[in-house]
């Protein structure tokens, strides 16, 4: 599975905040590792552990290889960790 849930830890008052980023390529969809999967098990992970994940921090980049950093949402995720 190549996504990640990112306690980015945002605090605001007593929320804490999380992001998920989700990728898969072509082959790794066949296998069973679809987005909706990755995404539904990490905002339940967020849940269990406390964190509120916004809408605008479920980052994916679809069907782009794992070979290259400069990803779209893989970006927005470091500037978020950054901020």
């Amino acid at each position: 599975m190549k996504s990640s849930f990112s306690p980015v830890m945002h605090l605001t008052g007593d929320v804490k905040y999380a992001a998920i980023y989700a990728r898969v390529s072509t082959e790794d969809q066949g296998k069973g590792f679809s987005i909706p999967t990755q995404i539904d098990a990490y905002h339940k992970q967020a849940t269990r552990e406390g964190y509120t994940v916004p809408e605008e921090y479920g980052l994916i980049d679809e069907g782009i290889s794992g070979t290259t950093m400069d990803r779209p949402n893989l970006r927005k995720l470091r500037d978020l960790v950054n901020t």
